[in-house]
């Protein structure tokens, strides 16, 4: 039986988490920033507030939404997954994305996959690794996680 990564392991490394809980963040700073600072403004009721209220449930509850259904499928693609070994061929920052071109073999056939990451402190040792360990769909050999990034 294959490991399955945990839920908090999910939350921390996942690109997609990583960028739901992001907006969400950004949403409640920017609902904070207005809601205490618009009472020490001349016109103390500019209207916006229940705009930003609105807007931060809205993403939080997205983003808990997101993050649940991710973390199913993200479990339940490593418990269905074989883990096979690829190269790295080549690697890239750029800004807060890690780009990887991966090679790896499956039933002896050769794939390369393309692969986009958000820099977090696992992915970030991957610019300096030769290889990874990839969670391979056997169904659909194209389907790739990585999972030394959850791991």
């Amino acid at each position: 039986m294959n490991r399955k990564p945990t839920i908090l392991s999910i939350l921390q490394n996942d690109s997609w988490t990583a960028l739901t809980n992001g907006a969400f963040f950004a949403a409640l700073a920017a609902t904070t920033i207005i809601l205490v600072v618009n009472p020490y403004l001349q016109e103390s009721k500019s209207g916006y507030e229940p705009f930003f209220i609105l807007t931060s449930t809205a993403l939080f509850i997205s983003a808990c939404l997101i993050s649940i259904l991710r973390i199913r499928y993200v479990r339940n693609f490593f418990a269905s997954s074989i883990m096979v070994k690829a190269e790295i061929i080549q690697v890239s920052a750029y800004k807060s994305s890690l780009r990887l071109n991966l090679r790896y073999t499956h039933q002896d056939q050769v794939y390369e996959k393309k692969l986009t990451q958000v820099i977090t402190n696992k992915t970030k040792k991957l610019l300096q690794q030769s290889d990874v360990t990839l969670a391979v769909n056997p169904q659909n050999p194209e389907q790739v996680l990585i999972g030394d990034v959850y791991f």
